[in-house]
Formats: structure tokens, C-alpha cells, sequence
């Protein structure tokens, strides 16, 4: 019994150390890696992220998602319309409730090429239900073709990219 008290005592903190690290890995931050360029030039194919387990939605956030058609992928992508928005896109620009929206976070190279979004028929999103795009919208899978999501498909909010180094930091809802 001393044996265990001694170890306890000496290594202790180390192992509270690592269940903690355990439990927030479970229950608080998801980590993630983009594959694919749907992001661009927000975040690129191979940017290591965490997410946040715990966060409300809200526009603009950029999230990691179930995909709606393939079991056990995940996608990340961009919250655009929210429960009871009337989303639609006319000439490239998206209007949310009438209102041309300010897409500031697209690069400027995304937003000179002029052939970014498909045109789309109005849509209201229904109550628990969001519409998420990437911003490389030549080069993704989003809500545009597989409608609304439910929010029990969203499982984080990207908060911090911790690789290439060059890029470390947080990850803000207008980059």
C-alpha cells in the first residue's frame, strides 16, 4: 500500500495532467484536418484544426459536419443561412432574407472570378436546420446540392489551426 501512496504521490499531477487531457479531448475539443479544397483560401487541404464540442451556431462559423450522404465522413464548411432564413443566389450573389449578403472572408481572387456560386430558387430553412457552403464554391459539396442540414450534424465550430506553424493560430468567422 505504500508503494501506491509513494507512486501517487510523486506522479499524481502527471496523471491528473492526462485524464484531463483525456476528458477535454472527449467532451470539449475535436481535432480535424482538412482534406480537400472546398475551404480554399480560408484553410487548405491539410491544415491541422480543433474544434469546439460545445458552441452555438451562429453565421458565419466555419464547421465540422456529418456529410449527409456518406456514412462516417465528415465535412467542414461554412454556416451561411440560419433556421428561417430565405436563402437564395442570383449573379453570383447570395441573398439572405432579400438582403445581398457581404461575403468578406472569400479571397479576393474568389471574388473577382465572378463564377463562385450557382444560381438558386429561394429556400427557407426550416427550424432546426442550417445551410452551410465552402468558400471554394467551384470546388464544393455543400448545401447548394444536398440542402439544409440538421444541427445534430454539426458537431463543432473550428476555433484554431495548429498546423502548418506559419499559419498557427485561432481561425476567425472572417478570414
Amino acid at each position: 500500500m505504500n508503494s501506491i501512496k509513494r507512486f501517487l504521490k510523486e506522479n499524481g499531477l502527471f496523471l491528473l495532467l492526462i485524464v484531463g487531457m483525456v476528458l477535454l479531448r472527449l467532451f470539449v475539443f475535436t481535432p480535424f484536418e482538412v482534406d480537400g479544397p472546398s475551404m480554399n483560401y480560408t484553410l487548405a487541404h491539410g491544415d491541422r484544426l480543433f474544434g469546439a464540442n460545445m458552441f452555438n451556431v451562429d453565421r458565419f462559423d466555419i464547421v465540422i459536419l456529418d456529410s449527409p450522404t456518406e456514412e462516417g465522413k465528415q465535412y467542414i464548411k461554412r454556416v451561411i443561412g440560419l433556421p428561417g432564413d430565405t436563402i437564395s443566389s442570383e449573379d453570383d450573389v447570395i441573398y439572405i432574407n432579400d438582403e445581398p449578403l457581404s461575403e468578406t472572408y472569400l479571397s479576393e481572387e474568389t471574388r473577382q472570378n465572378n463564377t463562385n456560386t450557382v444560381d438558386f430558387a429561394p429556400l427557407t430553412i426550416p427550424e432546426g436546420e442550417y445551410f452551410v457552403m465552402g468558400d471554394n464554391r467551384n470546388h464544393s459539396f455543400d448545401s447548394t446540392e444536398f440542402g439544409p442540414i440538421p444541427e445534430e450534424s454539426i458537431n463543432a465550430e473550428i476555433l484554431f489551426r495548429f498546423w502548418p506553424l506559419n499559419t498557427f493560430g485561432t481561425v476567425d468567422e472572417t478570414d
